[in-house]
């Protein structure tokens, strides 16, 4: 009878997934390693994704949002790894505003025919959620992987767009448009939080809508929108937390956050 080495063994006992299941590759779980995705095509929103080493792993963004309700899967057309995927309204509608933004760059004047491919991590599909030893293992580097990410893109819902595209230039009096930015469910949520003050770089995407936190911040400033212009509501979070939600002022400051303003309406 063939008996394993210790060390093979422990291996094996440490791997979070054993088998294939669907498209993912077991983990090492003696090492720290992530699943980053890409779209390795421009023509269909097909993913491809790889196992990296965290301290090694090619640059790559992170999307911050919220799953929505259990019973809001939406069967879409995508693939990952050549497997058929069943995911979430929002975040379909996420991955569909990554895709067309990646095609477009490509087929903007003067981008390289070969450009570096650009890399994702998003929870949903980076972790096995059917492997429970996997994704409390993963839960363990969410830190780790949105605070050493290039940029965290914050998806707000389509709902939000009119609201990001509100310019500078705007008169006061449009400032009710904006609205549903700070209503949004991605302020009520205690990870996405989390997940944003992690973040190094912040950019703020809503159906085909996409600004920087530094350029919405000149938005806001220069409408006259200032946080005395706020009334603050204790709608509480949903996950966890205080139902009087203290956070930084990090989006007022030029670093981060809306967080003080959960539950805001304006009265402008």
């Amino acid at each position: 009878m063939c008996t394993l080495s210790n060390e093979k063994a422990t291996r094996n006992m440490l791997a979070l997934v054993s088998p294939r299941e669907g498209p993912y590759i077991g983990l090492d779980a003696t090492k720290q390693q992530i699943r980053l995705l890409s779209f390795p095509s421009t023509t269909n929103m097909d993913l491809e994704m790889e196992i990296f080493d965290i301290a090694t792993c090619p640059k790559y963004d992170a999307l911050s949002y919220t799953w929505g309700i259990d019973n809001d899967a939406t069967n879409c057309d995508t693939l990952l790894n050549g497997w058929p995927i069943t995911i979430r309204e929002n975040l379909f509608d996420a991955l569909h505003a990554l895709f067309v933004r990646e095609r477009q760059q490509s087929k903007a004047p003067g981008t390289p025919g070969q450009s570096a491919r650009l890399y994702y991590w998003i929870d949903a599909l980076c972790i096995n959620q059917d492997s429970l030893p996997e994704r409390n293992q993963q839960v363990q580097l969410m830190g780790l992987i949105y605070s050493q990410a290039a940029l965290v893109r914050v998806w707000l819902g389509d709902e939000c767009a009119q609201a990001l595209k509100v310019s500078k230039y705007e008169q006061k009096s449009k400032a009710y448009l904006l609205e549903p930015f700070f209503e949004a469910k991605y302020w009520t949520r205690l990870w996405t939080i989390q997940e944003f003050e992690l973040a190094q770089d912040i950019v703020f995407m809503a159906g085909d809508a996409v600004v920087m936190l530094t350029e919405w911040l000149e938005i806001l400033n220069e409408i006259g929108i200032a946080p005395d212009d706020m009334e603050l509501q204790d709608r509480g979070l949903e996950g966890g937390g205080s139902r009087l939600t203290r956070y930084s002022s990090r989006l007022w400051s030029g670093c981060g956050i809306v967080g003080n303003y959960v539950g805001v309406r304006l009265r402008i």
